[in-house]
């Protein structure tokens, strides 16, 4: 009975994303600090499942019991396509769940961007806030608190990271003024990328729901269904996170392109 998937909530993993001196959360791994590790699906949106070999092996007992608060009967939905597809057909496959697609193109574009352009888009970030990417998950609930704990996140990594500097020598001096998106709109149409609007449109939302809502408190002018219309906080930012990754990717794809020729226009 080694691969009989066992299933539990999605909150398990809350106490992990909480403490990332201690713990990391990745694509179908949970580890602790060296001590021990253990494989998971996670690409779910509404629960995880682990094998119970997996589960009796990998973990303490004290761990295993934690896990077993948050057990589930078997969803009619199962595992994902994503474990079947590396457990039993020996595939590789890209994780699809929002977050974990959103972490592996931001650390993918930036390396197309830098390779292409010489810099990166977003700038590293200070040791002190390393932990970020890690924390960034989509909330297990409804809750206002972490929406806006997300957000910032989402925005700390994005619109805050931005290279403004090297955006500004590239593009040349722009409005009295200029904000970082803008600047990266003005690059991304004078660099020749389609729709550089829409592109930074994801960016300019998670930037205007952190201004009025997640760091500052809320006025009279925040209304959240600008950005995520009328889903609940956890539909809302996987919403967020699927439009960022979607620009993303098209950044991606834009900058592994074949560059024009020096005597060309781009396209």
């Amino acid at each position: 009975h080694y691969l009989t998937p066992v299933f539990f909530r999605r909150a398990v993993l809350d106490k992990y994303y909480a403490d990332p001196d201690r713990y990391s959360v990745s694509d179908g791994m949970v580890r602790c600090a060296g001590l021990w590790g253990l494989r998971l699906d996670n690409d779910m949106p509404d629960h995880i499942s682990v094998f119970l070999g997996d589960l009796g092996r990998d973990i303490p007992f004290d761990e295993a019991k934690y896990w077993r608060s948050f057990n589930i009967p078997p969803p009619e939905e199962g595992v994902s396509e994503t474990l079947f597809r590396r457990a039993f057909l020996g595939q590789f496959a890209d994780a699809q769940s929002p977050d974990l697609r959103f972490a592996r193109l931001y650390e993918k574009t930036n390396d197309a961007w830098e390779a292409r352009y010489g810099w990166p888009l977003f700038l590293p970030l200070h040791h002190d806030d390393s932990h970020v990417l890690a924390k960034l998950h989509v909330p297990a609930g409804d809750s206002q608190s972490e929406f806006d704990e997300q957000i910032l996140y989402l925005a700390k990594l994005t619109v805050d990271s931005l290279n403004e500097a090297a955006l500004k020598a590239a593009a040349g001096t722009g409005p009295k003024g200029e904000k970082g998106l803008r600047k990266l709109e003005r690059f991304l149409a004078e660099a020749g990328f389609a729709d550089a609007e829409e592109l930074v449109r994801p960016l300019a939302q998670v930037q205007g729901l952190r201004s009025r809502g997640a760091a500052h408190r809320k006025g009279a002018d925040f209304d959240i269904t600008v950005a995520i219309g009328d889903l609940n906080r956890r539909e809302g930012f996987e919403l967020l996170l699927r439009s960022a990754s979607d620009s993303l990717s098209r950044v991606r794809a834009h900058c592994e392109e074949e560059p024009p020729a020096a005597d060309e226009e781009p396209a």
